[in-house]
């Protein structure tokens, strides 16, 4: 399944209530200020099944631009990608999946047409679930007086191993397949985050491994809850870290 899509971007956002100490970036963008902008968005997928798949993949891109020529006060461009690989292992005799994720994820953007920084909301952030596990939402990568700062230039990955957890199954009614109501994962998460791509700060890699359950409830929504615990194995001295963190999703 490929889809391809046009947005265009009309909305007034307003930055204000600032901490004395905040980073400049944040200074920079205080006010009120209109923001306009043209973007496209692409997708592609084939899997074996939408909710925990086996085997498959999916890309998701876009890219956007937000010039003075469309009377944008905040001037930039950006893109991004990501991309999901479900790779089986192996598959018992009750077609229970031992599953490896590859996930990769980039995304850069800068300032134009004389502004100096990246506008704030479009900065890119790391930490957190879905984006490096075992710190804090959005509290690793550069900083400035203690605050983080996100930056312009963003790539992160993960490797995971997910595998069925004996007598945690069953089979549901009017299903032909067994329902694993929980399943286990090993992980190891990593990621860059700098200013640009030739940042010095771009090269201070953070790297966590852990581990997490996926649990569905029937009933309730497809979508299983995921609990995951995570330590960092490289770091910096202002990362914060946060062992535990959840969200109902299957990333």
């Amino acid at each position: 399944n490929v889809s391809v899509g046009f947005r265009f971007r009309d909305e007034q956002i307003k930055v204000s209530n600032i901490a004395p100490d905040a980073p400049f970036v944040i200074w920079a963008a205080e006010g009120r200020r209109r923001l306009r902008s043209i973007g496209v968005d692409a997708s592609a997928q084939q899997l074996d099944r939408t909710v925990q798949p086996m085997s498959g993949y999916r890309v998701t891109g876009g890219a956007q631009l937000a010039p003075e020529w469309l009377d944008s006060e905040a001037r930039f461009w950006k893109a991004s990608a990501r991309t999901t690989v479900f790779l089986p292992l192996y598959v018992d005799s009750r077609e229970r999946a031992h599953v490896l994720t590859v996930r990769n994820s980039f995304g850069y953007g800068e300032a134009i047409h004389g502004q100096r920084e990246l506008y704030l909301p479009e900065r890119f952030f790391m930490g957190g679930i879905g984006i490096l596990r075992g710190f804090r939402f959005r509290r690793t990568g550069p900083t400035q007086f203690g605050r983080p700062t996100g930056g312009e230039a963003l790539y992160h990955g993960s490797l995971e191993y997910g595998f069925p957890i004996p007598g945690a199954s069953t089979r549901l009614s009017r299903s032909l397949r067994e329902t694993e109501l929980v399943r286990g994962a090993a992980f190891v998460d990593w990621g860059f985050l700098g200013g640009s791509l030739s940042d010095p700060l771009f090269d201070q890699a953070r790297i966590t491994a852990g581990f997490g359950l996926q649990i569905r409830i029937p009933g309730l929504s497809p979508v299983p809850i995921a609990l995951y615990f995570g330590w960092p194995v490289r770091s910096q001295a202002t990362d914060r870290r946060q062992v535990f963190s959840f969200s109902f999703s299957s990333l």
